[in-house]
């Protein structure tokens, strides 16, 4: 104890003296105060067992590395009692998992004074491998030399597999939050966002940047930025659960409706992580909220519909609301419609079963189509009601349904008397046609018997101008005479073209032709009157040929009619003229002539049948009105048209017919130069069946005058008794007999094996006629009148 109280650690050594004879003499004592060093080994024992207690494995080695000391945690960390490791170096520990590079830069470290730290992955006496943290820590001696190490390592093996667990469940986390088709977020304390799912992504693309946007201000509509974002850091701020609604700008630049669920994060410990939380498109379901609120705005409307009654029901027959509408239209209140056993009991009982069907098909289908049926008012009065039911909900008896309807008593008071004069109509109708066929018929038998008598006489006059042998002046009225005749049958002609035309009934026998041949022969025929009438005649058709698609025969038709109606219309002396040119890609004929001119009134209507402007012209000129019209119907079924122009009375008239220029270069040209010459043919037996008696005796002296041996029959039956008696070279036949027709008679004839060929000769000449000719069997068909070499090419052509 030292003065002042205070312990003092001494070490005392006693010595004896003794004398020679070893008796005490006296002792000697050393006192050396320890107290120093007494604190030292108290130091030294504190921290061994601080080391001894450490939680962390602790070994001391020697500058070699060979182990000296070890505490428990050592122990118990690598499963090796002390005295299995004092004396051996670490290396018995090492699991060969770690790069040599390791050790090599630890034992740089470590020898340089420094102090190495890092994670190893060890192995313990059981072969088990742990990793741990480790840090290697040299101790110096007062010349700075190494003289022993220092290691502590804590076994991380528990907190490796808990963050790789907790990174394995981040990662479950993202992949289940990429998978779900919901936008998922999440945020830090501060709003900040942290994580995003795929989805989010994909909605928003780069404009969603983690570390550039603290919020979704700048993808929210201006409308909503305000609710939104104030309501979301109010619920950031009291750390509660946020719920909100806004647009928001979509990667392609659509507005698009979310709806926004957040839940606030805390830490075991309690710590606000932030807000998570899930951010639906809810687009398609504002859109459809808007189209139930419009329709229900619509439905609201059509409930009020002044005019459209409308009816909820089920199909058990009970009415459960009706607009104001219907109200008015079954004069019932919707409390009485409510208190009806059925609504059968107001409709018509000759309608219950279509509304019987109307409801087996709503049970069914769900749906009907419209239908109309007749409804009794609560006064009795009977009204009509166009109805459009459909079901809404359930099935069976139960099922809800809604009916539109709109009253029709209006309309079908207007049907009933629509109905009754479309009857009315329709039996106008049947007998305009009846009367047409009658008048087509009509005019076919009026041609047949006009053209019949004129048979004879054409022949007859050429027979005449062919043998009489007298002077000039009677020619010239032979000449005057045949000219008429065939101006008879040129009329009669005209009346069944305009009759052919109103039915469709002219069919166009088309080749590639040259339009100027057609025209010389046009101009061929009228030049008999172009001298007659002394008339200066202008012609000027080009050097270069106009081909057309055409039939010749029809055109020829055309320019004859505008050349004769020049020709009529121009005093003597006056001028006539016919042009050609081409004219952007067609070809322009012009007939031109200074005669009595056309009234601008006129005009319009100059190619109208039947019209010849003045009814004077008429009396004077002569004439039916008919040429122009046929022309104006043949030049537009060639594709072409045609057009008047003159500058009033006594100005002259002009004629423009326009009509498109063959493109095809390679089409056959027909030839249609004229009547064919002459061909000898051998004389023929040949059976006349034809009966008007004069026109047969006419027919007989001309086929006699070239030999032929004729036999004449009056109808079928004396036909058929000739044929029975003599064979014949052919058949020269009328249509028209009295006992039948020619087409039975050849139909006859080739059913009794006879096979000699036969011509048809008729004053029915339209197309159909003509048709239905050779159909029965006739090889040719003659028109009549006809003339000696029409009948003389005929033979010719028939017999072959």
């Amino acid at each position: 104890m030292k003065k002042d109280g205070s312990p003092l650690w001494v070490h005392v050594a006693v010595s004896a003296a003794r004398d020679e004879n070893g008796r005490f003499l006296y002792s000697t004592a050393t006192i050396v105060d320890i107290s120093s060093r007494k604190a030292a080994e108290a130091q030294v024992r504190l921290q061994a067992a601080a080391l001894e207690a450490s939680p962390d494995a602790i070994s001391v080695s020697d500058s070699k590395g060979t182990i000296i000391w070890v505490n428990a945690a050592f122990t118990k960390l690598t499963g090796y009692r002390a005295e299995e490791v004092i004396g051996r170096n670490h290396r018995i520990l090492n699991s060969g998992k770690q790069d040599d590079a390791f050790y090599k830069e630890m034992w740089e470290t470590i020898e340089r004074g420094g102090v190495c730290s890092g994670e190893l992955v060890n192995r313990r006496k059981d072969g088990t491998l742990y990793r741990e943290e480790i840090g290697i820590t040299p101790l110096l001696d007062e010349q700075g030399k190494t003289t022993h190490y220092v290691a502590a390592t804590r076994d991380t093996t528990d907190r490796r597999k808990a963050e790789e667990a907790l990174r394995e469940s981040e990662e479950r986390f993202r992949a289940m939050a990429d998978d779900t088709p919901v936008m998922i977020w999440v945020t830090d304390p501060a709003g900040k966002i942290q994580f995003v799912n795929r989805a989010s992504r994909d909605f928003f693309g780069p404009t969603l940047e983690a570390e550039q946007t603290a919020d979704l201000r700048s993808v929210l509509h201006p409308d909503d930025v305000a609710a939104y974002a104030d309501e979301f850091l109010a619920c950031l701020g009291e750390r509660k659960s946020f719920h909100a609604q806004a647009r928001v700008r979509r990667h392609d630049g659509q507005w698009r409706w979310i709806e926004s669920y957040g839940e606030p994060r805390f830490s075991t410990s309690g710590e606000f992580l932030g807000m998570a939380g899930s951010s639906p498109d809810i687009t398609v379901r504002k859109e459809a909220e808007n189209a139930l609120r419009a329709s229900e705005e619509r439905l609201r409307k059509t409930m009020s519909a002044p005019n459209v009654g409308v009816l909820f029901f089920t199909l058990d027959g009970r009415i459960h609301e009706a607009n104001a509408a219907f109200e008015r239209m079954s004069g019932y209140s919707t409390d009485e419609l409510r208190k009806l056993a059925h609504w059968k009991q107001m409709t018509a009982p000759e309608f219950w079963d279509a509304t019987s069907r109307m409801a087996e098909e709503l049970a069914t289908r769900g749906e009907t189509l419209p239908y109309e049926k007749q409804m009794i008012r609560k006064d009795g009065a009977r009204w009509w009601g166009l109805f459009g039911p459909v079901r809404l909900s359930g099935s069976g008896a139960s099922s809800e349904c809604m009916e539109f309807i709109i009253d029709i008593t209006d309309r079908k008071l207007v049907e009933a008397e629509l109905a009754a004069a479309m009857a009315s109509a329709e039996r106008a109708k049947a007998a305009a046609e009846h009367a047409n066929r009658t008048k087509d018929h009509f005019l076919a038998v009026l041609s047949h018997e006009l053209r019949t008598p004129l048979t004879p006489v054409v022949m007859g006059i050429a027979m005449l101008q062919e043998k009489c042998d007298c002077d000039g002046t009677l020619r010239e009225v032979f000449g005057i005479v045949r000219q008429n005749i065939e101006l008879e049958a040129r009329l009669i002609d005209d009346l069944l073209d305009v009759t052919r035309i109103a039915r469709g009934k002219i069919d166009l026998d088309r080749s590639r032709i040259e339009l100027r041949d057609v025209i010389r022969r046009a101009i061929e025929i009228c030049q008999p009157d172009i001298e007659a009438r002394r008339l200066h005649f202008g012609v000027d058709l080009g050097e270069s040929p106009y081909w057309v698609d055409a039939d010749p025969a029809r055109l020829q038709q055309v320019f004859w009619n505008l050349l004769k109606n020049a020709i009529k219309f121009t005093p003597h002396s006056g001028c006539v003229g016919i042009r050609c040119r081409s004219y952007d890609e067609q070809v322009l004929v012009e007939v031109v002539d200074s005669g009595i001119g056309i009234e601008p009134e006129a005009l319009p209507k100059i190619f109208d049948a039947f019209e010849q402007a003045e009814r004077s012209i008429t009396r004077q000129f002569g004439g039916l009105g008919l040429g122009l019209a046929i022309s104006k119907a043949l030049v537009e079924m060639h594709g072409g048209k045609i057009e008047a122009q003159s500058k009033g009375r006594q100005a002259g008239a002009l004629f423009r017919v326009l009509l498109p220029l063959s493109v095809a270069a390679d089409r056959v040209v027909r030839s249609d130069s004229g009547p064919s010459p002459d061909r000898a043919v051998r004389p023929l037996r040949i059976l006349l069946v034809e009966d008007h008696g004069v026109t047969a005796q006419m027919i007989r002296m001309v086929l006699a005058e070239k030999g032929h041996r004729v036999e004449i029959a009056g109808d079928m039956a004396a036909a058929l008794e000739l044929v029975e008696r003599h064979p014949f070279d052919l058949l020269l036949s009328d249509l028209g007999l009295p006992d039948g027709s020619g087409h039975d008679l050849i139909r006859e004839l080739r059913a009794r094996g006879y096979r000699f060929p036969a011509i048809a000769l008729s004053g029915y000449g339209q197309e159909e006629d003509i048709r239905r000719s050779y159909q029965a069997g006739f090889g040719s068909h003659l028109t009549k009148p006809a003339s000696r070499e029409a009948i003389d090419e005929a033979v010719a052509r028939t017999v072959g």
